[in-house]
This record gives C-alpha cells, structure tokens and sequence, in this order.
C-alpha cells in the first residue's frame, strides 16, 4: 500500500471551478479565488479517472555471527491518474427561458512513494542486548488540471472561465529508536531506556491561474495569478525508561 505523507494520493490537482450565471439570473462567479501560502492549498480533493500502479517490494532477513540479527524491507510504488470530466447544466427561470453552462475538466497526477523498514537486534551478552529501528519514507507528487468553462444565454455567450492548477510537492518522514534493555543476573527483573526520534518535512511549490472574462458589451477579465510555496519541518525526541519487577515467581 502507498504510504500517503502530503494527503494527496489518489487524487489529481486542484481544480478550479469555472463561472456560471449572468444578465438575467443576477449570479456572476468567476474563477477559483482565495489567499496564498497556507499548506491547505496543497491538499487536494479525491477524484476519478484511470490509474496506473508499478510497484515492487522486497524483504530482508538474516544473522550476521551469533549476536546480530537484522529484519528489512523496502518498498516502491508509483502511481499515474488521468481524468477527464465534461458537463452541461441548463439553468430555467419561470419564464422557461434558460441559461446553459458548459464544463470541461481534466487532470493529470504522477505520484512515487518509497519506504524503508529495518530492525537490527545486537545481543552483547546473556543479560544485555541493543535494538535499532530506523524507518524512512519518502513521496514525490506532481501534477495539472484544468478547467474551462462557457455561460450562454440564448445562443450568446455570457462569460467563459480557464482555470490551471499545477503543483509539485515532496515529503520525507524519518524515525529511528535506540532500546537497551539489561537483565539482573540471579533474578528477573530488567531494566531499559528507549530514545527515539523522529523528523519529517514537506516542501513543494504551487500555481494557480484563473481568469473569467464577462462579455456585458465588451470582454472584461478577471484574473487571478497565484503562486505558493510550502516549506514544514518538524523534529520530535522521546526518551522513557522502565523498570520490570515480577510480582511472583510464576508471573513476569
């Protein structure tokens, strides 16, 4: 399964919705609007379409002497979806007389995911012995959509829209635990320390481009340029420690 670190597996770019409405039913939407820079603009609606999936895994496991033993995997996987969507919606006001507006959407989305597992298990003697588990994934996602779209009311056009989205974004997730455990010679008690850490960042860069041009006499543009760039890191250390002691001689 693809491990999803920008929440944008499946789906393909945004699509910016086109204007309807005009002279007669009062309602003039252009292109997609909005502010800049905040890492929802990154996060994408699910969509259909046909998709393509290549992936391969492979896993690892073996003793390296008598006191190594290493567990591993790694895994692939690259996605490809396009999508294309055309409607037609007919707007009638009491006087039967209608307005018809005209859609056309398509997208295109190209997604790789990698993620790396091992767990390496260092048995220093009979009472003490060091775990290591490090794991990395990483994701790459890019794509465009676009939609056009046209108002007419009786035969005359109204306004028509084009909205193009495109995006670039990749992530990376890193965590790795350092666990010590040693046992008390004579008894079963045991005592460990676990330190783990983990850093994760997404980055990626963004466009948006909606123009709605009204034909009210004359053609009068309304259009958005947009770009945002998104740059999160985060950093998180854990340490705990624990001390085991039975409560009886047949319990642990």
């Amino acid at each position: 399964a693809t491990e999803d670190l920008l929440g944008v597996v499946g789906s393909s770019g945004r699509r910016g919705r086109g204007g309807y409405g005009g002279r007669r039913g009062g309602s003039r939407r252009g292109g997609s609007r909005g502010g800049g820079g905040s890492s929802g603009d990154f996060l994408i609606n699910q969509q259909g379409g046909i998709a393509s999936t290549n992936a391969f895994g492979v896993n690892y496991s073996d003793n390296w002497g008598k006191k190594f033993e290493i567990t591993g995997s790694y895994f692939f996987n690259m996605t490809d979806n396009d999508a294309r969507n055309e409607s037609t919606t007919q707007f009638i006001d009491r006087e039967g007389v209608s307005e018809i507006y005209d859609e056309l959407n398509t997208s295109s989305t190209r997604n790789f995911n990698h993620r790396m597992n091992f767990r390496i298990n260092y048995q220093i003697d009979s009472l003490n012995s060091f775990t290591m588990r490090p794991r990395i994934s990483f994701q790459d996602n890019s794509g465009i959509s676009q939609t056009l779209g046209e108002t007419f009311f009786r035969n005359q056009i109204l306004n028509e829209t084009d909205n193009t989205y495109d995006s670039d974004l990749s992530g990376i997730d890193f965590s790795n635990s350092l666990f010590w455990r040693h046992r008390f010679r004579n008894t079963k008690n045991t005592f460990s320390v676990n330190f783990a850490q983990r850093y994760n960042n997404k980055k990626g860069d963004a466009n948006l481009y909606a123009q709605t041009i009204f034909f009210d006499g004359m053609a009068n543009p309304d259009t958005l340029d947009q770009f945002s760039h998104l740059d999160l890191n985060g950093w998180q250390l854990n340490t705990s420690v624990s001390y085991t002691n039975p409560v009886s001689e047949r319990a642990r």
